[in-house]
């Protein structure tokens, strides 16, 4: 379990994994790049601390010009099965390849991930991926992605005052800004699982 000030910028290179049973705690005003080829994996807990005035920044490590504003810069932040307990407060994800992926229930009572006052931008896949997943979010931005939400084979989703939108000069929107299903298929077979999804006072556009 660890703490991360806010008195230097975190460069990830190669990948960053949080271990099963362990957490890491991202303070206020952190800014982390993260190389082309640098997932956030996330087996255990990630917590961050963002406010109104100091968010939490995951983006990738090109800097300069030509390329700071670039979907597909890093891969984004996995939450694999075993996750739980993961808190994002004031965070911005910005140009990953997929900014969020929720694998799983997370086997309590409590959401796999709860986005609270979150900012998801210019991801070239999808802003928020998941499958079969439980995911929390409530005044939260999801923009300017290849597709915006993807819920796949089930579970459970509650997104109040939330916009979802595309308008990005820098992306062909792909998808649907939002689909939601109960199935998946795989090797030619159809397998089904409960689905809740409330979508409550947001936009969609």
């Amino acid at each position: 379990n660890i703490t991360w000030p806010n008195n230097l910028p975190y460069v990830i290179l190669g990948r960053l994994q949080v271990d099963t049973n362990a957490s890491l705690t991202i303070q206020a005003g952190c800014k982390i790049y993260s190389h082309a080829d640098a997932p956030f994996i996330i087996d255990g807990s990630l917590v961050t601390t963002g406010t109104k005035q100091e968010n939490v920044v995951f983006s990738g490590d090109r800097l300069d010009e030509n390329y700071k504003d670039l979907p597909a810069s890093w891969p984004g932040i996995y939450f694999r099965g075993g996750s739980k307990n993961n808190v994002l407060t004031y965070t911005i994800i910005k140009n990953a390849y997929q900014a969020v992926v929720a694998e799983q229930l997370p086997g309590n009572a409590n959401p796999k991930i709860i986005l609270h006052q979150c900012k998801l931008d210019n991801a070239y896949d999808a802003g928020i991926i998941g499958v079969n997943s439980s995911i929390q979010a409530d005044n939260s931005l999801i923009s300017n992605c290849g597709k915006n939400i993807s819920i796949l084979y089930g579970g459970d989703y509650s997104f109040t005052n939330c916009t979802v939108t595309a308008y990005s000069s820098f992306l062909n929107h792909k998808g649907p800004v939002l689909t939601a299903n109960n199935f998946a298929v795989q090797n030619g077979a159809t397998f089904t699982a409960d689905l809740g999804a409330i979508f409550r006072n947001c936009i969609i556009w």
